[in-house]
């Protein structure tokens, strides 16, 4: 029979450093300051207040309201649903037929539809960041962002 043994990750108990401080009052946290259990309050407590320079410093613009409110708000809508991709990606995402198929014409251009094509629906915002491709290509699509 073959046997499992497990090897526990924790540390004998015997040999913490606690032990030593067993007996001795504060156990090495001071008589004056004492270790308490939340002195700056739990969690994100204190933001506006004693712990505002930490809020302020490390997470700039938490607090407050900015842009417009929006009642009833469907992450899942088909108008707010406009996912982002590279235009320099749409090569990865043709199939190796047409791939081949585009690369052999020197001279005609591939128009690639991506608001027909089944494999591209969904993708609503193309951006262009640098050079595409050595192959020309046309590309039909609803919006396209430049310069970000």
């Amino acid at each position: 029979a073959s046997y499992i043994y497990v090897l526990a990750a924790t540390m004998v108990t015997s040999l913490r450093k606690n032990r030593k401080k067993r007996g001795h009052v504060s156990a090495g946290h001071g008589r004056v300051g004492k270790h308490r259990c939340h002195p700056g309050g739990r969690g994100n407590a204190g933001g506006q207040h004693h712990q505002r320079i930490l809020f302020d410093r490390f997470h700039p613009g938490y607090f407050g309201k900015v842009g417009m409110r929006n009642y009833n708000k469907n992450k899942h809508d088909v108008r707010a649903y406009a996912p982002v991709v590279n235009v320099d990606s749409i090569w990865a995402l043709l199939t190796p037929e047409q791939r081949s198929e585009a690369t052999s014409k020197k001279d005609v251009a591939p128009v690639i539809d991506v608001t027909k094509k089944v494999c591209f629906v969904g993708f609503v915002c193309w951006i262009f960041v640098a050079a595409v491709t050595w192959w020309p290509f046309i590309l039909a699509l609803w919006r396209l962002f430049t310069g970000i």
